[in-house]
């Protein structure tokens, strides 16, 4: 049987997202198990698994415990105290993270915020006229990039294709992106179409060892580099 992807998070981005991130992260760091291979080590269906690690529903403190411990379970060529601090720590973290997207949920709810579970910042919109351009303050697209580097820095520096790789089980895509788009990216050659892709390239990222910022960070780097690409002319070629 053929392994199942988990996905892009179906959460709202901010606490919500960056929990079941941060739960997939745990995934993909301990050897990246199948959900019928964590089915076997929490006792739990493959389908609760698939929605505690992906949403959209947030899972209860219990399954949240139980997961990590399986995932930190010591494995014969790690020391006990190192393996069992480790664990400590990504529990914590884990219902911490949790807690906060309970809270996240609770406001969203109480201010009748009524984002789907499949809904994605919305890309911007093409620019029609010269009227519609905007003033854009020079070196946005440079700013992501560098951005990007020291996210791509603090996770390693992994190889293109074990990121793309990263990237590809993440998203559940069929064809992960090109090496050469994501080596553009970091190089601020190109800015990503989607920011579905920006999440895919940070979340594989954060999952190798980056630190993790709200996606809204993310979100207002890329627009602003978006926004810097579409407001540069396009270049006419000269007739000879």
């Amino acid at each position: 049987m053929a392994k199942r992807r988990l996905g892009i998070p179906k959460a709202p981005p901010g606490p919500q997202f960056d929990f079941f991130t941060l739960m997939q992260g745990f995934v993909l760091r301990r050897d990246d198990p199948s959900l019928e291979a964590m089915k076997t080590m929490t006792r739990y269906s493959r389908q609760a698994l698939h929605k505690a690690l992906r949403g959209p529903d947030l899972p209860s403190r219990d399954l949240v415990k139980i997961i990590v411990e399986a995932l930190f379970k010591k494995r014969d060529d790690e020391n006990e105290k190192e393996n069992a601090e480790a664990c400590r720590r990504a529990v914590r973290q884990a219902l911490d993270a949790l807690s906060d997207a309970i809270a996240d949920k609770a406001a969203r709810e109480r201010t009748g915020d009524t984002w789907g579970s499949d809904t994605m910042p919305p890309p911007p919109v093409a620019l029609t006229s010269v009227r519609e351009l905007k003033v854009v303050p020079p070196g946005q697209v440079e700013q992501f990039a560098s951005a990007l580097r020291d996210a791509y820095d603090a996770g390693g520096r992994p190889s293109l294709v074990a990121l793309t790789r990263r990237m590809g089980a993440f998203g559940q895509l069929p064809i992960p992106p090109a090496k050469s788009s994501v080596s553009d990216w970091l190089n601020g050659k190109s800015v990503p179409r989607d920011f579905e892709m920006v999440v895919l390239l940070v979340s594989a990222l954060e999952s190798a060892g980056a630190p993790r910022f709200p996606r809204r960070r993310w979100e207002m780097l890329w627009r602003a580099a978006m926004d810097e690409r579409l407001a540069r002319p396009r270049q006419v070629p000269q007739a000879h």
